[in-house]
């Protein structure tokens, strides 16, 4: 057993230490939470493209992969229809859009968390369920089946909820893959990694190993309350964030504010997904353009205590950032205290971003 641990190097240890410590906290890690987000990615019956949540908490990930999947059936495969869709069809979606979220959060390659497979080639299975496969396989004079060959062994589902926190983090190990053909062709084989009970969670930890810790925290700048809260076990808008867009920034207005000598970071650029939010309306937030007026016709829409995500099949909804649009938010970008003017020293700077000729004087 000890020779499955050293699979992991010291630094990738303590990179998922620090990725738990975000996550959940210094604390010790609440296992209602933690049930709560032991999940895989589902279809409905009722729906074969809606994603199923089964409790509270885990809809700051799925949401916006739900997203990303819409938008993949409605832009990205013309004349496709919903009517049409099958269970295949539906699993090649689900993995197209989790590599599409993992494309903007790369930083030097994919780096996708697994369960480490225990010394009975039974991954993500606890040891009681292990021990009745080798009573059931002595009965029938069968031989546990085996992966075949650069597969990982698919976990067992027969004992959800059996894992506290600490054994789910013990049996954390990582792949690097240099190309996203890699990471779909991975999960293509592995697809159980998804469907199974820890699927949301080992996604979100793939997603964290791939960004680096050190850059979602340089992006989140406030590191003080965990990405799940504690008590509650819903995602954080930082969390949000980095599943729509690939940064961990915690506002949703376009760029940076300038709040009391305070550089607080929004959204620097139109985005693939929008977000719209209840809490807007009662003037708690504001939400920027570039979440409003997304490339696609497809939100994730927060209330007080969920996510939900609105589509169309109307393109002109959105539109690409006018020329305008561009200047004022470039000029924006250099009157971070909304004053309505720039010193001339910057007014190079504001034509060079603009892509404008000038002229130095």
């Amino acid at each position: 057993m000890e020779e499955r641990l050293d699979e992991l190097s010291t630094k990738d240890r303590q990179e998922l230490r620090n990725i738990r410590t975000l996550l959940w906290g210094s604390n010790d890690v609440e296992q209602t939470i933690f049930q709560r987000w032991s999940q895989g990615f589902e279809f409905s019956e009722l729906e074969p493209s809606a994603l199923v949540q089964c409790q509270g908490g885990p809809c700051a990930v799925i949401a916006p992969v739900q997203a990303f999947l819409l938008k993949i059936l409605l832009m990205d495969t013309p004349g496709y229809s919903f009517y049409d869709l099958t269970a295949d069809k539906c699993r090649t979606v689900l993995i197209q859009a989790i590599c599409n979220i993992l494309m903007k959060c790369k930083e030097t390659k994919y780096r996708i968390v697994t369960l480490r497979a225990t010394d009975d080639a039974h991954e993500g299975t606890p040891s009681d369920v292990v021990d009745a496969a080798r009573v059931n396989s002595a009965e029938t004079g069968e031989s546990p089946s085996s992966p075949a060959p650069g597969q990982v062994p698919e976990a067992s589902d027969s004992q959800p909820g059996t894992w506290d926190p600490d054994q789910f983090h013990e049996r954390l190990t990582i792949k690097d893959m240099e190309s996203i053909d890699e990471v779909e062709k991975f999960y293509m084989e592995n697809h159980s990694l998804l469907s199974g009970q820890y699927g949301v969670l080992l996604f979100l930890y793939s997603v964290l190993v791939t960004k680096g810790i050190e850059n979602v925290v340089q992006e989140l700048n406030d590191t003080s309350e965990p990405l799940i809260h504690g008590t509650y076990g819903y995602g954080s808008q930082g969390l949000i964030n980095l599943m729509l867009t690939g940064r961990a920034v915690a506002h949703v207005w376009d760029n940076d504010e300038d709040v009391g000598g305070l550089k607080l970071r929004g959204i620097n650029q139109q985005s693939d997904i929008g977000f719209i939010t209840t809490m807007e309306q009662m003037r708690y937030c504001t939400v920027g353009s570039f979440y409003k007026n997304p490339k696609n016709p497809v939100w994730v829409m927060a209330s007080e205590t969920h996510l939900s995500v609105l589509f169309s099949t109307e393109k002109r909804l959105v539109s690409p950032e006018t020329p305008s649009e561009i200047a004022r938010r470039v000029f924006k970008s250099y009157d971070p205290e909304g004053n309505n003017f720039i010193p001339s020293v910057v007014l190079q700077d504001v034509l060079c971003t603009l892509d404008l000729v000038s002229d130095k004087e």
